[in-house]
């Protein structure tokens, strides 16, 4: 199973072989539906923090590491997701949450 993700450099999508991938979450006992609403959830989760942090009023240094580490982590979503798919728009939304994140975090 290992051997067959570290060798293969298309996405399942791009190769048309979507059945292993579907297979993959099968063989690990995870259903499909779940996997995808995952990084919804956290992407709520996300939007529930920088909402809060939003409203302080001058966030110190454990605040702003959080604030940056969500950019951070935002911006290697938007990566993936557009060398993964480079159809799919989420990257724009990605990115744009980096950004805002990050220009928040810097304060005024």
């Amino acid at each position: 199973m290992s051997k067959y993700l570290l060798i293969q450099s298309k996405s399942p999508w791009e190769s048309g072989d979507v059945g292993h991938f579907y297979g993959l979450a099968r063989e690990l006992g995870i259903p499909w539906r779940v996997i995808w609403h995952l990084p919804s959830i956290l992407g709520w989760a996300f939007a529930l923090i920088l909402t809060r942090f939003a409203y302080l009023p001058d966030p110190g240094g454990e605040e702003r590491f959080v604030l940056k580490t969500i950019s951070v982590s935002l911006l290697v979503c938007a990566v993936l997701v557009f060398a993964g798919t480079r159809r799919h728009p989420g990257w724009a939304a990605f990115l744009a949450a980096a950004v805002l994140s990050w220009v928040g975090a810097a304060g005024p």
